[in-house]
């Protein structure tokens, strides 16, 4: 039988960027969460390429193209709240986007592909001082753990207990209270 292990294919340096929006990131945290994907990614390219997203504990979601060659990275969620999970998903008119929570009760969206800037989609719900969205009303001291795309809608679970559904939009379809702590999210059927 054939021995496993790791050949290293690419070595990159994290200090050599290619682009870093808004705050500049001083030493890498660790990653929390890891996402690949094929779209549009790139403001520069017309075809759908395959990327790979890290979000980190610092607070910063990494993006790296199919040769695990570093593109740009930005802070995605203040560093003392992290980012707890990433997903990946397409809307219907086939642009692709990225999405981070954090334990600060938040889920933000980015547009990658966006020229110049990381394009962020983020709203207050009522009652809440936070720039994004809690989990279907949690409190801010809830912290959103896991995200996970599919079918166009986004789902995410929280430490409070709330499942929610959300459209590619970030515009709340359902959610529901299971009174336990959502640590892990899959999603089943065909």
């Amino acid at each position: 039988s054939k021995e496993m292990g790791w050949i290293k294919v690419v070595e990159n340096d994290p200090s050599e960027k290619t682009a870093t929006w808004g705050d500049m990131r001083q030493q890498p945290g660790d990653v929390t969460s890891i996402v690949a994907c094929k779209g549009k990614v790139m403001t520069y390219d017309d075809d759908d390429i395959v990327a790979v997203f890290a979000g980190a504990d610092d607070g910063f979601i990494a993006m790296y193209n199919n040769g695990l060659c570093f593109e740009r990275d930005w802070r995605a969620h203040r560093k003392e709240y992290g980012v707890n999970c990433i997903a990946v998903g397409k809307d219907s008119r086939d642009d692709t986007y990225v999405y981070s929570c954090s334990a600060f009760g938040e889920v933000k969206q980015w547009w990658p592909a966006a020229l110049e800037l990381i394009y962020r989609n983020c709203a207050e719900t009522p009652g809440g001082e936070s720039k994004g969205f809690t989990s279907a009303g949690g409190t801010l001291d809830s912290a959103v753990k896991q995200l996970q795309w599919r079918d166009e809608m986004l789902y995410s679970g929280d430490d409070a207990g709330q499942l929610c559904k959300w459209d590619a939009g970030l515009n709340l379809q359902w959610y529901k209270n299971t009174y336990s702590d959502i640590a892990s999210l899959a999603l089943g059927g065909e």
